[in-house]
């Protein structure tokens, strides 16, 4: 389930990634004005790719609450899981190799039906990024967002364990009855500004004069205060991480459990592989 508004730049490698990860896509069109909407139009297909425009005419205000009880009710009346998350993200598995369908296929056969995902943020460092070009691979620069140690971020969920609430958090924590969160969490890799002249336009032009004041109330739409402020976009490669390929290793607890201090990394890495194993055998004997 995926709200969209103008992110015309990275829809169709977004919703490209979730099919290969044997996702279906619904995205939720918030009246985008630069074709985001045109060029997902174009890949719908029933299933995998269905799209819809919400609400039924354009609203002066970006009003998330409405936004997200439309994920709600879309959610309640589908069967299988739900992942609900935004354009400029992509989802992976703890377990290299495997995709989120089967990932939260056996989540459900340990007995849980809820996942939590630890966060990490990408962000421009020159202007290099062309539209239209993966977005996953070009971006290399990344941090744990300070929010991550108070904020959760269930955002996948068993339909079958009954509807979720999303408007009640401002879309960081689907709550239902008898949840059960499973220990290991997956990764939301999050990508929200791809240029100078990206983040102006998102920003300062189609975000900030739009938030709903009542929203604004709540602590909503706080993330890009700082940013307004300064009106700098691109970010100094000194104070980030670089994404390589040792990161599951280099950040195994923090990817899995979140902002938490362990020596356990030996017994986590063994507990890990053995499931990925099992997973794979259990995977191969289903088909």
């Amino acid at each position: 389930m995926i709200p969209a508004y103008n992110e015309v730049d990275i829809v169709v490698a977004s919703i490209e990634a979730l099919l290969r990860e044997g996702m279906e896509v619904h995205i939720i069109d918030n009246w985008s004005t630069d074709g985001t909407f045109e060029l997902a139009s174009a890949m719908a297909r029933s299933p995998p790719v269905t799209v819809e425009r919400f609400p039924e005419r354009p609203t002066p205000r970006f009003e998330w609450s409405s936004l997200l009880r439309r994920v709600e009710d879309v959610a309640a009346r589908r069967r299988g899981w739900i992942l609900f998350q935004s354009v400029d993200e992509l989802r992976e598995s703890p377990w290299p190799g495997v995709t989120l369908r089967d990932a939260f296929w056996w989540v459900g056969t340990q007995g849980f039906n809820a996942v939590d995902f630890s966060v990490a943020t990408f962000h421009p460092v020159d202007d290099s990024f062309v539209p239209g070009n993966d977005f996953g691979s070009h971006f290399r620069w990344f941090e744990f967002p300070a929010t991550a140690a108070t904020l959760p971020h269930v955002a996948a969920w068993d339909a079958a364990a009954g509807r979720a609430s999303l408007a009640s958090s401002g879309g960081h924590d689907a709550s239902f009855e008898r949840r059960r969160v499973y220990p290991y969490r997956f990764l939301r890799k999050h990508y929200p500004i791809r240029s100078q002249a990206h983040g102006e336009q998102k920003v300062l032009v189609e975000r900030v004069p739009r938030w709903d004041p009542d929203e604004r109330a709540r602590g909503w739409h706080v993330h890009y205060d700082e940013a307004s402020k300064s009106r700098s976009f691109l970010r100094d490669r000194d104070g980030l991480a670089r994404y390589d390929d040792d990161f599951a290793d280099a950040y195994m607890t923090l990817r899995l459990l979140g902002p938490v201090e362990t020596k356990a990394v030996g017994a986590w890495r063994r507990r890990l592989g053995g499931m990925t194993g099992q997973l794979r055998r259990t995977r191969a004997n289903r088909t």
